[in-house]
């Protein structure tokens, strides 16, 4: 039953944004007023973690309140109209948005979805980016990549851009606040609508193109910027998984200025974020909404720049897997900050309950703001190296993070061949010293593996493998 007082909730997502972009996750040289002034009004959730460290398996299990290993969707190629809705017997599992359209709500996504095709939402308006001045590789044509200082991965034209100024153009719009503009424009004709709301705003920053407007992307000094510079005793200690050769390549074909360059990148196009939920509030705020909205702010994974060797996401780390969580509104204590672990599967039932909407059995989730902490997260991922598929298995607790491969081509691995990482998160918070393959340590990783195991043995699904749909007798498109 719908509570009594309406419950308007405003989502804010963004796309693998790291915790330490943010002041109110405790980083001093980041600006981001506007969502420290939100964390202050509400509550933020330290120890959230996602599902799985890339976009697709993320936002399933985050709408259906599901494990990865109970939708079968572990990577990014099942998406949009390439793969399949996770089903239940038969039936398509439910997400939270629809149970708020049954309860009479009105939903709408703006921006970025990226998840198989289905009417998560009643309205949806995909959009990431604006191909005509930028993509994920290029700036358009007629903007020169020199002038507007471009890196590409590894230093190689035609690979992902990860640092650069975003083109200049007319009344300085970007596909951050275009994106805001309908946002603004569809809370504006709210009044017609005379139902409560959710509404999703789904940026695509800060994910690559890393591309940060000015004056943003002039807003912080590289000589200020101090990162996790990996010595070579940390990248042999990786995962085979996660050290392939180009990669080490790539990461090694960067100098320090480049990598402090891209710290000044992310965080001013996360600034830029910031500006653009300022812009929201304070139209919740005029429209006299501020009052009766909820207003949730998370992302779907981190990224990785450069720690551990590493660049972008698909690996298990604090950086990559704990993302923010921000609450403020109706219901929720002020000034508040909980370092009890949280996780992406949680969401959806907390924001029903608050709403006084039933949570169906289906949904593993915990309340985030009245239920019992958890003793662990998990997550999963599948990921292809040299025709092989590695499904990659993931158990924390509030000391250890442990991760390894648990299926090579869905056959299940021995422990010879999980290739696993052991961090002591008390002893090495920067998950410096892989301890998997440490004598001393076996007892615990023969602990966490059947916690591991118990937590994702019910309900297991087939794994996905998406791709684009086959037509004449295959697949058919949507």
């Amino acid at each position: 039953m719908v509570r009594q007082v309406p419950l308007n909730i405003l989502w804010i997502q963004t796309d693998e944004q790291r915790t330490d972009s943010l002041g109110c996750y405790g980083n001093a040289r980041v600006r981001t007023p506007n969502l420290d002034r939100l964390a202050h009004r509400g509550t933020a959730f330290l120890e959230h973690h996602t599902q799985s460290p890339v976009c697709v398996p993320s936002r399933v299990c985050e709408l259906t309140s599901r494990y990865p290993h109970q939708t079968g969707i572990l990577d990014n190629s099942v998406h949009y109209t390439w793969g399949q809705w996770p089903a239940l017997a038969g039936i398509p599992a439910i997400t939270f948005p629809e149970l708020f359209a049954a309860a009479g709500y009105a939903t709408v996504n703006l921006g970025k979805y990226h998840t198989p095709h289905h009417p998560t939402w009643l309205e949806n308006w995909h959009f990431e980016s604006l191909p005509r001045e930028a993509g994920h590789f290029f700036l358009a044509e007629g903007f020169d990549e020199d002038e507007h200082e471009v890196i590409h991965l590894g230093n190689e034209h035609g690979r992902v851009i990860i640092s650069g100024r975003y083109p200049d153009v007319a009344g300085g719009r970007t596909p951050q606040s275009y994106l805001t503009d309908h946002a603004l424009d569809w809370l504006g004709m709210y009044g017609h609508v005379r139902r409560p709301f959710l509404m999703r705003v789904s940026y695509l920053a800060p994910h690559t193109p890393v591309l940060a407007p000015e004056p943003f992307y002039s807003m912080y000094d590289p000589a200020d910027m101090e990162w996790d510079e990996p010595d070579e005793s940390v990248l042999a200690s990786r995962p085979r998984f996660e050290i392939p050769t180009s990669g080490l390549t790539r990461y090694r074909a960067h100098t320090l200025e480049e990598f402090r360059r891209m710290r000044c990148t992310y965080y001013g196009l996360v600034s830029h974020v910031d500006q653009q939920v300022g812009r929201l509030m304070g139209a919740l705020e005029a429209q006299g909404l501020l009052a009766s909205t909820l207003v949730v702010y998370t992302s779907d994974h981190g990224d990785l720049i450069g720690e551990y060797g590493q660049f972008g996401k698909g690996m298990f780390y604090d950086i990559t897997t704990r993302v923010p969580c921000i609450m403020a509104g109706p219901g929720i204590r002020e000034d508040r900050q909980v370092l009890d672990l949280t996780e992406c599967v949680d969401l959806g039932p907390t924001l029903l309950g608050m709403a006084g909407i039933n949570v169906p059995e289906t949904m593993v989730g915990r309340d985030m703001v009245n239920g019992t902490p958890r003793q662990d997260v998990i997550g999963e991922i599948c990921r292809h190296r040299d025709g092989v598929s590695h499904r990659r298995s993931w158990i924390r607790t509030k000391r250890w993070s442990m991760d390894s491969t648990s299926e090579l081509n869905g056959e299940p691995t021995t422990a010879g061949d999980r290739d696993g990482k052991l961090i002591d998160l008390a002893a090495d918070p920067l998950a410096h010293v892989n301890l998997y393959s440490d004598p001393a340590y076996a007892g615990v990783v023969d602990e966490l593996q059947v916690r591991l195991i118990r937590r994702t043995s019910d309900e297991r699904q087939p794994v996905q493998h998406g791709g684009p749909p086959v037509f004449g007798g295959g697949r058919t498109p949507d």
